[in-house]
């Protein structure tokens, strides 16, 4: 079987899902997910322009007091998955383990997040329920963190009411927005930190928006260890996604 996804910045994780869904069902070995989005056409800048989406800068800066939006970006990401069994029986090399995986849609509108973040705390508790996590298990966090005045503090305190602390951070202040390629390209980003022992931070970031020090916001990259990771996107049309990666312990 051959999709194609479009599911705004949730596209990768719902082809993630889909192929997951796809391998257990049928028993087949392998697939091949990919995420790729072309945003920066005239017309598409300019209907984000409209919205009022755009910076006014020439850099994203999530979490930080004056954010005042979005600044595009490109990119694709690819990965091969197949059931952690298979893997290691073929002594695959494996770069990591997606051990929940979940999406979630409260269609609160069509471009805004829900100020509850249902959808993302539908998405994060049922992830957890998959890997057979809890809060305390995570201690580093990479958060969508467009860098928009709506969506930064909602997914923010969507965050707090599951996990007591941890270290956050978002890719976009150095690669920007890749829109339904951000959520699998990120993933992939912050699975490999993961891997390599470091946290890649938030560049850009001066002063937070807040200073309640629930979370530590990482400034330039860091050593540390940890073996566990939580990837959350929150999509237009209140699409959520949360994948839960870990370490693979040969």
């Amino acid at each position: 079987p051959c999709s194609v996804v479009a599911a705004t910045c949730i596209s990768g994780v719902q082809a993630l899902q889909n192929a997951h869904d796809h391998l257990v069902a049928s028993g087949k070995d392998v697939a091949i997910v990919g995420a790729t989005d072309f945003m920066t056409s005239s017309t598409t800048l300019f209907y984000f322009q409209q919205l009022g989406a755009f910076s006014s800068t020439p850099k994203s800066t999530p979490w930080d007091k004056d954010r005042d939006g979005i600044v595009m970006g490109e990119g694709s990401a690819y990965i091969i998955v197949e059931p952690l069994d298979k893997a290691i029986a073929r002594g695959a090399q494996i770069r990591w383990v997606i051990d929940g995986v979940s999406i979630a849609s409260d269609s609160f509108h069509p471009t805004q997040p829900d100020p509850n973040g249902t959808g993302g705390r539908i998405a994060i508790q049922q992830a957890m329920e998959q890997a057979g996590t809890i809060g305390m298990d995570y201690k580093v966090f990479n958060a969508h963190g467009t860098g928009t005045d709506v969506g930064d503090p909602i997914e923010y305190n969507v965050l707090k009411q599951y996990f007591p602390s941890g270290k956050l951070y978002s890719n976009k202040g150095q690669i920007g927005h890749t829109m339904g390629a951000s959520c699998l390209l990120e993933l992939v980003l912050g699975a490999e930190a993961m891997v390599a022992g470091f946290v890649p931070g938030n560049a850009g970031l001066n002063e937070p928006f807040t200073d309640d020090g629930h979370f530590e916001f990482v400034r330039d990259a860091e050593n540390y260890e940890y073996n566990r990771l939580m990837k959350t996107s929150f999509g237009f049309g209140g699409r959520c996604s949360a994948v839960s990666v870990c370490k693979h312990e040969a």
